[in-house]
């Protein structure tokens, strides 16, 4: 038996975090297939600095805490230590379940006013967000028709984001509707990171 084609290949590029990307690993190499991983950035910090959004901005937080929000059952991340942790949360997977996500924050103690975001389809022309508090996070996403790929950011952090001063001028309660920013389609950047 031949591995194919694809045994000629050395590279492959896929997730590793939250990803199948170990498995696969796994999986090509006891098919006999040489893998390199070649290093990237996560979309939990990614996705968050395309809209400006620093998710260890010290004056607010920390730490962070990459979270899934697609697992379930016995799985399923401790949200009510996640709740309590003070750290800024970054699920990835969460757009479907949010009501649950939410539903078991504000449960472990999160306060619903906590400030909160949503970026869909970051760093591509189709890229959306959204700044909002716990409270409005579900309908938020369901007004906006925010959709996968999607990033949830819950903290005090997401104040570290543009125009936060222009929601929290606006709104005072949080179960107010959330305010919408425009499309931020993705920018391309000749500076080199430092």
């Amino acid at each position: 038996m031949t591995a194919g084609p694809w045994a000629r290949q050395r590279a492959f590029e896929f997730p590793i975090l939250f990803g199948r990307g170990g498995e696969e690993c796994d999986a090509l190499r006891a098919a006999g297939i040489e893998v390199e991983v070649i290093g990237g950035l996560t979309a939990g910090i990614a996705a968050p600095a395309a809209i400006g959004l620093p998710v260890t901005d010290r004056r607010f937080t920390q730490g962070v805490a990459l979270v899934t929000g697609h697992a379930g059952g016995e799985r399923e991340p401790d949200w009510d230590a996640l709740a309590r942790s003070g750290l800024t949360l970054v699920i990835y997977m969460g757009v479907a379940r949010v009501h649950k996500l939410v539903t078991a924050l504000t449960h472990g103690g999160l306060g619903a006013d906590t400030p909160a975001a949503v970026i869909s389809a970051a760093h591509t022309p189709r890229q959306r967000h959204a700044l909002c508090t716990l409270a409005t996070l579900a309908g938020t996403i369901r007004s906006e028709k925010l959709a996968n790929p999607a990033i949830l950011v819950v903290g005090d952090v997401v104040q570290a984001a543009p125009l936060w001063a222009a929601i929290s001028e606006t709104r005072i309660s949080p179960s107010e509707p959330a305010v919408h920013l425009a499309a931020t389609p993705a920018r391309r950047s000749d500076r080199s990171l430092r």
